[in-house]
């Protein structure tokens, strides 16, 4: 679950950043860099709940939903499976 939680996250996160004349790589970048900080705090959060522990491992089991989302972006090419021409064109 937590793969394709973090997947959709990620693609939330792409069609938020993705404009007129932004850089692919930059919004991909950025978008990682957010899901992964998300998964991080979600994980530390997880610490101070009784009975549940935050791991390394979750916030790698997230990151695999992360990468694969955004090479499924990088390989359908500039406009990324979630452009906003796909959406409103």
């Amino acid at each position: 679950m937590h793969v394709v939680a973090y997947g959709i996250l990620t693609a939330f996160y792409l069609r938020a950043l993705r404009g007129a004349g932004r850089d692919d790589r930059v919004v991909r970048v950025a978008s990682v860099v957010l899901a992964v900080a998300y998964a991080l705090s979600d994980e530390y959060h997880q610490t101070f709940v009784p009975g549940r522990n935050g791991t390394w491992v979750d916030v790698a089991v997230d990151g695999v939903g992360i990468l694969g989302v955004t090479a499924l972006d990088w390989c359908l090419g500039s406009r990324g499976f979630v452009g906003a021409s796909q959406v409103f064109g």
